[in-house]
């Protein structure tokens, strides 16, 4: 095989038009896998002479299309110790660079704001009281204690969302913070951003040692929202990776709304709901920098203060609303906002049967 080449711009802006068509191509022509994709390349770069630019380039583009569809875990191919990244380090013994478990990225744009918050949870490991592994409606307790209040949560939750709308679910985990503000939150799971993990801060619920279903019951639809808008049939997640030319070009591919958690397809929801209702592009990149509070003088606009924070709340609080609240009739922006959702009917459908099941609880 050829020794590595220095891609210049030129190179990668073909990269870019390649990756293009092909994910293009993927989506459009089902019966085609990523994977054939990925080995008619490896059987080009093992079966011709291909000059040192020619290899860099499919070997590039082989990488994205794996790390785009999840088809392997990186491995860093052998190069000279000059041609090591800033945030690697170049092994004596198998003469390979490999990722400094030290280095620190860049926070301050907002790039690099979106990958630390995807992957950093809220709370440390040894901060959860409890962690179970989810199986369907059952529980397994994989680390703590059990405690019926936690399960009678859990019961509630799979009452009121069904079953096969909580498959991306792999772990429940319970935290007992009397100090912070979070009653749950959901994120992806390390090992796999496809599936998700609902963790629930025990203290949020309890009121004089009884459970308060009706606010629970609303964080957890809210959390739930969470989930529905940034699925895996929703987003195409960023590549797990944490070479950055990679995760570059991954952000700079995105033809729609790139997210925290990747690019959204063009009919998600949360996609639609941003090019309904925060089409501003500079209010909008402006809010996700935290440098402008819009609910101050558009309250009618929002749901509540929390919904403004960014589409992805906005989206998550209108949600609730409109599964736990009755069709509005008003004009506002909020009431604009919570009859979107009647434009899907699985939606309405999914609305209509956890409302028939709150009569249970």
């Amino acid at each position: 095989m050829s020794s590595f080449y220095e891609l210049d711009e030129y190179d990668y802006s073909i990269i870019d038009t390649t990756e293009e068509r092909v994910f293009e191509y993927l989506d459009t022509h089902l019966e085609v896998q990523p994977e054939h994709i990925v080995s008619y390349i490896e059987y080009l770069l093992k079966t011709q002479e291909l000059s040192a630019r020619a290899t860099t380039i499919l070997e590039t583009i082989q990488d994205d299309i794996a790390y785009a569809y999840y088809l392997w875990v990186y491995e860093y191919d052998t190069r000279d110790r000059e041609y090591c990244y800033e945030d690697e380090y170049f092994d004596e013994n198998d003469q390979r660079c490999y990722l400094s478990d030290d280095y620190v990225y860049d926070t301050t744009s907002d790039f690099s704001q979106e990958k630390v918050h995807k992957w950093e949870g809220l709370y440390d490991e040894e901060n959860f009281v409890a962690v179970y592994n989810i199986s369907g409606n059952t529980l397994q307790l994989n680390r703590g204690n059990k405690n019926s209040i936690w399960e009678e949560i859990w019961s509630i939750f799979t009452t009121l969302i069904p079953e096969r709308n909580r498959e991306d679910f792999k772990l429940y985990r319970l935290i007992d913070d009397s100090a912070g503000d979070t009653g749950a939150y959901v994120e992806q799971d390390m090992s796999d951003p496809a599936l998700w993990n609902l963790t629930v801060n025990l203290d949020a619920f309890i009121f004089d040692g009884e459970l308060d279903e009706e606010y629970m019951i609303s964080t957890l639809i809210h959390e739930y929202a969470h989930v529905l808008s940034l699925n895996a049939s929703q987003v195409r997640y960023y590549p797990v990776t944490d070479n950055e030319n990679i995760l570059d070009r991954f952000a700079q591919n995105c033809e729609n709304q790139l997210v925290g958690e990747g690019c959204l397809y063009a009919d998600a929801y949360l996609d639609d709901f941003i090019d309904i209702f925060w089409s501003d592009e500079q209010e909008l990149e402006r809010v996700r920098a935290e440098e402008l509070d819009v609910y101050r003088g558009n309250e009618d606009n929002f749901i509540s203060e929390y919904a403004a924070t960014n589409p992805a709340e906005d989206i998550a609080e209108s949600f609730t609303y409109f599964v736990l609240k009755p069709t509005p009739s008003g004009n506002s922006g909020a009431d604009k906002k919570l009859r979107f959702f009647y434009n899907y009917k699985e939606l309405e459908n999914l609305r209509k049967l956890i409302r028939s099941w709150l009569d249970t609880l």
